[in-house]
């Protein structure tokens, strides 16, 4: 049978010895319940982060080489490229080795992959002019959902 956030809240009255009391009101209750879920998704998407890893929507990168993360983004994992209807893995870049690119040789430059990199809120891909106008997808967990009130259950992978 599934936990309800009402009986956590209710057990976590108990173990306090606040059952009775209302000096600590719901909507505190409530966010003590969100707190502890966030934790507890953070702790559980490091520790198996293949279960809590997802692929977002194709993406088209802009002209900059750029991309949005997704809203409910909390960590990226890998980034694929569409070829065809194949999706080909992409190697995760250091500002480092994008700067270097230019110092290669000709030769070099014009058999370079395509690499990739998290900043803020966006993943910039480079070669920029390589990169433009394809479709990528991300691996990512997603962020937790807010928890809109008590009346839920506990998610099960979460029990």
């Amino acid at each position: 049978m599934a936990t309800t956030w009402a009986e956590i809240v209710t057990r976590a009255k108990a173990r306090v010895d606040m059952s009775q009391s209302s000096f600590v009101e719901a909507d505190e209750w409530l966010e003590y319940a969100r707190d502890s879920y966030r934790k507890l998704h953070s702790i559980l998407s490091s520790s198996f982060q293949d279960y809590y890893n997802k692929p977002s929507d194709p993406l088209t990168v802009a002209s900059d080489g750029t991309v949005d993360v997704p809203t409910d983004f909390q960590k990226l994992h890998a980034a694929d490229i569409k070829n065809g209807s194949e999706w080909i893995p992409l190697k995760g870049r250091t500002q480092a080795e994008r700067s270097n690119g230019g110092r290669r040789s000709a030769f070099i430059r014009v058999f370079r992959s395509i690499g990739y990199r998290l900043m803020a809120d966006k993943v910039y891909f480079y070669p920029a002019e390589s990169a433009s106008g394809q479709v990528v997808r991300l691996w990512y967990t997603p962020q937790p959902e807010k928890l809109p009130n008590t009346a839920g259950n506990v998610p099960r992978d979460m029990e």
